[in-house]
C-alpha cells in the first residue's frame, strides 16, 4: 500500500502520523483497518529525466552511472551543496560534487540513499561533513522499518576520488556496501569521532590514501573493518576496529603496499591506544613485499592474532617482540589470554 499526502496541507511540515482506514462491509455488518504511516518531509534529490526519456548520468572511468552533480543554483532545492537538518536528503542514484566545488554538511543533517546510491566527491572537490556530540551527521539507507535498521549493503559507498579533499566530525555511516572510499585523495582526510557500522565490503578502503583518525570505530564489515591498500600514509589514535562479520575469509585490518615498490609504499600506518579484535582468530593481516617500503608502527594497541601454529608469529611484519614494530602492545594469541585482557582492561575502567 503506498500514500500519497500533500505536505503543504498539513500543521507539521516535517513530520507527522498519517491515519486512515480500510472498511469492509457485509450486509449490515462493516469492519474496519485502522492504518497509521509516519509522513516525513524531505530534499529528494535525483538525475534529472530529459524530454527524450533519457535520464542525467556521471562519467565515471570509461562508463556512465545514474547519476548527477549537486547544483548551487537548482531551482527547486536552491543551494544543493550545503544540507542543513532542516528536512532529511533523500538520494537516488550518485550524486557528485563537481571539481573545484564544495559539499557542506551542517550538524544533525540525516542523509539516506536508495538501494545502488552513493555520494562522489570528485577530483579537486571538497566534502566537509561536520556534525556535533549532540548533533551527529547520519549516513544510511532509505528503508526506515526496524526490520532494516542493521541490514548491510542497503546503498553503495561515500567515494572519495583521486585529488578529492574532505573531513568529517561526528559522523556516523552505516549499512552500506563500502563506509568510506579513499583513493589516492590531496591533502589529509580527517576523521574525528566517525562511526562506521555494518557494511557489506569495507568500513573504510584505503588506496594510496591519506588519512587520520581519532576517535574512530569500524564494525561488521563482510571483508575488513579498516582496508588500506596500494600504500599510503595512515594514523590512527584513540580508534577501535571490530569485525564480527558472520562468515569466513574476513579480517579487521589489513594493510598492503602491492608490489613493494615506492610508488605503493605504506609510507606510515601508526596505530595508538587502538583496539585490532574480531571473530576471526588473525584480526590483524599484513601483506609486505620486503621490510622497505611498509613502515609500520603499533603503541599502546590491544591485537587479536591466534597464530596456534607460529606459522607467522615473530616474522616480518608480524614481528610482535620487535618494539620497533610493536611498542607496548597487547597480543590476545588464544582465547584464554583474550579472556585475561578484557578482565583486565575491565578493572582498569
Amino acid at each position: 500500500m503506498e500514500t500519497t499526502v500533500n505536505i503543504q496541507q498539513q500543521t507539521n511540515l516535517n513530520e507527522y502520523l498519517y491515519t486512515d482506514q480500510i472498511l469492509f462491509q457485509a450486509g449490515t455488518k462493516q469492519q474496519k483497518v485502522e492504518l497509521v504511516t509516519l509522513v516525513k518531509d524531505a530534499v529528494f534529490l535525483y538525475p534529472q529525466k530529459f524530454d527524450n526519456g533519457t535520464t542525467e548520468t556521471l562519467p565515471i572511468n570509461d562508463s556512465e552511472v545514474y547519476g548527477f552533480y549537486l547544483d548551487e543554483n537548482d531551482p527547486v532545492n536552491g543551494n544543493e551543496l550545503i544540507w542543513t537538518s532542516n528536512k532529511p536528503y533523500v538520494i537516488y542514484g550518485y550524486a557528485a560534487v563537481a571539481p573545484n566545488k564544495t559539499l557542506q554538511i551542517q550538524p544533525g543533517t540525516q542523509v539516506h540513499f536508495h538501494a545502488d546510491s552513493g555520494l562522489i566527491i570528485s577530483n579537486t572537490a571538497t566534502i566537509n561533513s561536520m556534525g556535533t556530540l549532540d548533533n551527529p551527521i547520519v549516513f544510511q539507507g532509505d528503508r526506515l522499518e526496524p526490520s532494516f535498521e542493521n541490514i548491510t549493503g542497503q546503498w553503495d559507498m561515500i567515494w572519495l576520488s583521486v585529488g578529492s579533499k574532505g573531513q568529517f566530525e561526528n559522523t556516523t555511516i552505516k549499512n552500506a556496501n563500502r563506509g568510506l572510499f579513499i583513493n589516492k585523495n590531496n591533502g589529509t582526510v580527517n576523521l574525528h569521532n566517525v562511526q562506521i557500522y555494518n557494511c557489506a565490503e569495507f568500513g573504510i578502503l584505503g588506496v594510496a590514501a591519506n588519512i587520520k583518525g581519532t576517535n574512530v570505530v569500524t564494525n561488521n564489515c563482510g571483508s575488513a573493518a579498516l582496508n588500506l591498500s596500494y600504500g599510503g600514509s595512515y594514523h590512527f589514535i584513540h580508534s577501535t576496529f571490530a569485525n564480527y562479520w558472520n562468515r569466513p575469509n574476513q579480517t579487521t585490518v589489513a594493510i598492503d603496499n602491492y608490489d613493494g615498490s615506492s610508488e605503493f609504499a605504506i609510507q606510515k600506518a601508526l596505530f595508538q591506544n587502538c583496539i585490532i579484535y574480531g571473530s576471526t582468530n588473525e584480526s590483524l593481516i599484513m601483506k609486505s613485499n620486503g621490510t622497505n617500503n611498509f613502515n609500520i608502527k603499533f603503541e599502546n594497541t590491544l591485537i587479536k592474532f591466534i597464530d596456534y601454529n607460529n606459522t607467522v608469529f615473530g616474522q616480518f611484519p608480524y614481528a610482535f617482540n620487535n618494539t620497533t614494530y610493536f611498542n607496548n602492545c597487547l597480543i590476545a594469541r588464544n582465547n584464554q589470554n583474550t579472556d585475561l585482557i578484557f578482565t583486565i582492561l575491565q578493572r582498569i575502567k
